[in-house]
């Protein structure tokens, strides 16, 4: 049908066709690699100091001393470095001091007083420093707890407040430790109020914590 002109003629159009019709391939990157975006989980562990203060009827009465403080964030990026996230909260203080219209009165010996929180926050990192800024509002409660060993076992005495408010803050930095996960050191402060029968809590915590973060 056709001479062998033409079928020489197509064939050398053919090998002279660019190399751009075949796309080279692209590297792949892991989407998450050393940056933030997808997922996000936060898991923060320290020590410090908490104080609760309450301006009672007969008095004023503050519990105070040293404990432990933790967070716990999990959410996702909603914008460039910004994320939403739940945040679960709280700290303690093992054995406070007790001090009651300026009084110091002693330690509660086998006494724990917590307080503890779940609210919804947002975090946002300063990149490339990967520093953070974390802040979240929620739902709060009080608990003192004391144990006293007496002849019929360990006794538990428990007081909780009524359910009241709480703000956890972060700043924080981190270094990658792998493409999703970093490791840093953050102070935390934690502020609030609880109602109770007797006149409003006040509580604050304030410390040091240790997290590690998967995003």
């Amino acid at each position: 049908m056709f001479g062998r002109p033409f079928l020489a003629l197509a064939l050398s159009l053919a090998l002279a066709a660019p190399a751009a019709a075949a796309p080279p391939a692209r590297k792949h990157t892991p989407y998450s690699a050393f940056n933030h975006n997808g997922f996000l989980m936060r898991l923060a562990v320290g020590f410090g100091y908490t104080r609760a203060s309450q301006d009672a009827d007969d008095g004023n009465l503050v519990l105070a001393g040293g404990g432990g403080l933790a967070s716990l964030a999990f959410g996702g990026m909603i914008g460039k470095n910004l994320a939403l996230n739940a945040d679960i909260f709280g700290s303690s203080a093992f054995e406070p001091a007790v001090v009651v219209d300026g009084e110091d009165i002693g330690d509660a010996r086998d006494t724990t007083m917590s307080i503890g929180a779940v609210g919804l926050g947002v975090t946002y990192y300063l990149m490339p420093a990967n520093v953070y800024f974390a802040a979240s509002f929620g739902a709060a409660k009080g608990r003192i707890e004391t144990r006293a060993a007496t002849v019929f076992g360990t006794f538990v005495a428990r007081s909780t407040s009524d359910v009241g408010f709480a703000i956890n803050l972060m700043i924080g930095k981190e270094w990658w430790v792998g493409p999703e996960w970093g490791i840093g050191v953050a102070g935390q402060l934690i502020i609030g109020s609880l109602p109770a029968a007797d006149g409003d809590i006040h509580p604050l915590a304030l410390g040091v914590a240790f997290s590690a973060t998967f995003n």
